[in-house]
């Protein structure tokens, strides 16, 4: 992002003596800086490891709760304004991670030794 915001930034310079190029740079380089603002939210709330149990978590901390669906939309976190609310998200996003980082890693072994099982009765046969 930081690249971004140079490059932009040379954009708007260098477009100043015209208005409608430089109008164009400024709002693009405002939407994304808005979106850069925007990306801890995201990865907080977007984590694939959070679980009901840790939705159940965000919506005590917001006072309401708060059940995303698959039609569930940035501009719908953006109204609930879930945003004010970061700080106490993150520690609830960082345990979902490593919770599903467990489970993942079990899964794995459950089925290297599942497979090893298999192969090693059929040797037998």
């Amino acid at each position: 992002m930081g690249t971004f915001n140079r490059v932009m930034f040379k954009m708007e310079k260098s477009f100043s003596d015209t208005p409608p190029a430089y109008s164009i740079a400024s709002k693009t380089r405002a939407r994304v800086e808005n979106m850069r603002e925007r990306l801890p939210l995201i990865h907080a709330l977007c984590n694939p490891g959070m679980r009901q149990r840790h939705w159940e978590m965000v919506s005590e901390v917001v006072g309401r709760p708060i059940e995303p669906t698959d039609q569930t939309t940035l501009q719908d976190v953006i109204n609930m304004r879930l945003d004010e609310f970061i700080e106490q998200f993150e520690p609830i996003a960082e345990a979902a991670s490593k919770e599903f980082a467990l489970e993942k890693a079990r899964c794995y072994k459950f089925s290297s030794s599942f497979i090893r099982l298999f192969i090693c009765s059929r040797q037998h046969i």
